[in-house]
C-alpha cells in the first residue's frame, strides 16, 4: 500500500511538472497577432481608497512604436535612452523598474507629453491613439490630509487578455503610495562589474520635477550619498547621466526613501566579419537581434518569438506554484519509498 502511495505521489509531482512547462511554453507563445493599423484607447481608473478625485492629471509619453512581432523601437526624444535601456531584454520586473526610471529622465530633459488629461469622478480616457509603448504619469495631489504618488507605468498598447487576445481599448488602475520621507538616500548598484574600475558617475536629483542637486557618486563615498531634513509633501526622482561611450544598462528601483540605482555591464559586441562575394544562394534565416529593427512582415514560413510586455492582466502566477507542487510531491514519493524499504 505505501509503495503505491509513493508510485501516485511520483507520477502526480511528475505530471505537475510536465503541464507547468507547457503552460510556461504557452505563456511564451500566448498573444495572437494583431491589426497594425488600428486607432487604439486608453483609459485610466484611478480611485485610490475608494475616493472618486477630480482634476488629476494624467499624462501620456509614447516612448517607442511596436510592431506586428512586438519588438519595440525608440522613437523622438526617448531615443537617446536606447544606449542605456534595452527593451527586448526587460522582464516584468524590469518593466515596473522602467517607468521609474523613465520619468527621472521625463524631468531631466523637461520632455513634453504626447497627451496629457485631467480626471472626471477618477476616471480619464486617451481616444485615437497611435500604437506603440507608453509611459503613463500622474501628477502627485493632496486629499484627505494626505499626499498621493501616483507611481509612473509603462503599458503597450494594444495590449492583450488573459487568453492572449488583442485589446485595442485598455484599462488600466495606477497603483499609488501616501508614504512620505524626510531623507533621500541614493546607492549605486554594479551588476556584473567591478565598482572599482568605474571612476565615478552622476545623478542629478529632482524635486517635484525640478533640479534639486547634483550628486558624484564614486569609490570615495562607496557609491552611496543621503540628503536629510528635507522638507514633506514633494515628489523625488533622479536620473543618472550618460553620454555615448557608456557601457551599462541604467535602472532604477526604490524602496521607500531608497533610491537603488544598478548598472549591468554591456559586453562589447565583436565586429561581423565582411562578407564575401562567395555566398550560399539560399541564406538561412537571420537571427532576431535585440534591437526591434525586423520588418513589420516576417516570412511565411517562421514563427517569429513573442518578447515580454508591461503585463495589464496576463496571469501566469500557476506556473512557479505548479513547479513547486510537482517537486514536492516527487520528494513525497521518494521519502515514502525510501521509508518502505526501511521497513522491509
Amino acid at each position: 500500500m505505501k509503495g503505491r502511495k509513493s508510485l501516485i505521489a511520483k507520477t502526480l509531482g511528475i505530471v505537475l511538472v510536465i503541464f507547468a512547462f507547457v503552460l510556461n511554453a504557452i505563456h511564451l507563445n500566448a498573444y495572437e497577432s494583431f491589426d497594425t493599423t488600428l486607432p487604439v484607447s486608453l483609459e485610466i481608473e484611478y480611485l485610490p481608497e475608494g475616493s472618486t478625485f477630480d482634476d488629476i492629471e494624467f499624462s501620456l509619453y509614447k516612448v517607442a512604436d511596436v510592431d506586428a512581432n512586438l519588438n519595440f523601437t525608440w522613437i523622438g526624444d526617448f531615443k537617446k535612452y536606447e544606449k542605456v535601456i534595452a527593451l527586448s531584454t526587460l522582464d516584468q520586473e524590469g518593466w515596473r523598474n522602467l517607468g521609474l526610471t523613465l520619468k527621472g529622465y521625463v524631468n531631466d530633459d523637461q520632455l513634453v507629453a504626447t497627451a496629457t488629461k485631467h480626471t472626471a469622478s477618477g476616471i480619464v480616457k486617451f481616444d485615437q491613439l497611435q500604437q506603440g509603448l507608453y509611459l503613463v504619469d500622474g501628477r502627485m495631489h493632496y486629499a484627505n490630509d494626505k499626499v498621493y504618488y501616483i507611481q509612473p507605468s509603462m503599458v503597450c498598447l494594444p495590449s492583450f487578455d488573459e487568453e492572449g487576445k488583442p485589446l485595442y481599448d485598455v484599462k488600466i488602475n495606477p497603483k499609488y503610495s501616501t508614504d512620505e520621507v524626510e531623507k533621500v538616500r541614493l546607492v549605486k548598484i554594479w551588476e556584473y562589474t567591478d565598482p572599482n574600475d568605474e571612476v565615478e558617475v552622476t545623478v542629478h536629483l529632482h524635486r517635484d520635477g525640478e533640479l534639486y542637486d547634483i550628486i558624484t557618486l564614486n569609490h570615495d563615498n562607496n557609491w552611496q550619498h543621503e540628503i536629510i531634513n528635507l522638507e514633506k509633501g514633494h515628489e523625488w526622482t533622479v536620473a543618472e547621466q550618460f553620454d555615448e561611450t557608456a557601457q551599462w544598462t541604467i535602472r532604477v528601483d526604490r524602496n521607500m526613501h531608497i533610491f537603488e540605482i544598478r548598472n549591468s555591464y554591456i559586453p562589447e559586441t565583436p565586429e561581423e566579419p565582411t562578407p564575401t562575394p562567395e555566398v550560399p544562394t539560399e541564406t538561412p534565416n537571420p537571427t532576431p537581434t535585440p534591437t526591434p529593427s525586423i520588418p513589420n512582415t516576417p516570412p511565411s514560413n517562421t514563427t517569429p518569438p513573442r518578447p515580454t510586455i508591461p503585463n495589464t492582466g496576463l496571469v501566469w502566477w500557476p506556473v512557479p506554484v505548479l513547479l513547486g507542487g510537482g517537486f514536492l510531491l516527487i520528494v513525497i514519493g521518494l521519502f515514502l519509498k525510501r521509508r518502505e524499504n526501511e521497513n522491509s
